[in-house]
């Protein structure tokens, strides 16, 4: 997965109109300057169910995240609300259908350890939709870079939860062209079958 960090200055009602409705984010509409990123998510995945299947899924599109806090939201955990825009998806080398769902806006909960613990959701929607936003949420729980630092300068690897199970993960800092760090990610093993909505 490749994100890349960019600043866009807008409105804030795109995300504050679904938070408005449960008071999220009340505190300002105004124009800010929100964290944005390009987003390119590149998957493949190998199944081994006496034949052996691959899949590949790319995809891309701009992701802007917004800190929010409410008496609602358990204050052990850090609220995070996200939006995609522009998702474009890419199945088997075949150009998918747009879907809305990854469109819609929600709020995931992360703990100490920077681990997916709750979701918040500001509408009612379908088990289904709820779990294409989660499976999407897990994309970007990544381990903290300082954390990375501390534990290893080149690999550290971590389980972690997804909407399959539990899975290793390997960490990766490196540099780009341009000179700047980023990390990279590779789920390589589950140890567990949770189920789509964990």
């Amino acid at each position: 997965m490749t994100v890349r960090f960019i600043t866009r200055c807008f409105g804030f009602a795109l995300l504050t109109l679904w938070l408005s409705g449960r008071s999220l984010a009340q505190e300002t509409r105004e124009t800010q300057c929100l964290r944005s990123f390009d987003v390119r998510i590149n998957t493949q995945t190998e199944f081994d169910f006496g034949d052996k299947s691959h899949t590949h899924h790319n995809l891309t599109g701009q992701l802007t995240l917004v800190p929010v806090t409410h008496s609602t939201l358990p204050p052990n955990l850090t609220w995070w609300a996200l939006q995609m825009t522009d998702v474009k998806q890419v199945g088997n080398g075949v150009v998918m259908n747009h879907d809305a769902t990854y469109e819609l806006p929600f709020a995931v909960g992360l703990n100490a350890q920077s681990h997916i613990d709750q979701f918040y959701f500001p509408v009612k929607l379908p088990e289904q939709e709820q779990d294409k936003l989660k499976g999407l949420a897990y994309y970007f729980q990544f381990a903290n870079l300082e954390e990375l630092r501390e534990k290893s300068p080149d690999n550290y690897a971590r389980v972690e939860r997804d909407t399959i199970g539990l899975s290793s993960a390997r960490y990766a800092i490196a540099t780009s062209e341009q000179g700047l760090q980023y990390v990279v990610k590779e789920k390589y093993e589950y140890s567990a079958n949770s189920g789509i909505s964990g």
